[in-house]
């Protein structure tokens, strides 16, 4: 099985502190306002995901994971 997980330090909204510029904007609504830095060794997948320019594979989260992504709007529709 191939594993599809990314790292957050191979996104364009990883910010220089180390925070998610994704949840810091509330895109992600299933994050607390409060939200730290994300956890930048641990590979994972993540619908607002978008690579740097320099990645060889540009899909997006939502292209990646359209699963985890349709399940995300199915529980907060207001995101689309």
């Amino acid at each position: 099985m191939i594993d599809d997980r990314i790292l957050c330090t191979d996104c364009r909204e990883l910010a220089p502190n180390g925070n998610c510029r994704a949840a810091m904007r509330r895109e992600r609504r299933d994050v607390r306002r409060d939200y730290g830095q994300a956890e930048l060794d641990l590979p994972h997948r993540c619908e607002f995901f978008r690579a740097k320019p320099d990645a060889e594979d540009q899909r997006s989260g939502r292209e990646r994971y359209p699963t985890m992504y349709a399940d995300y709007l199915k529980r907060f529709p207001e995101a689309a």
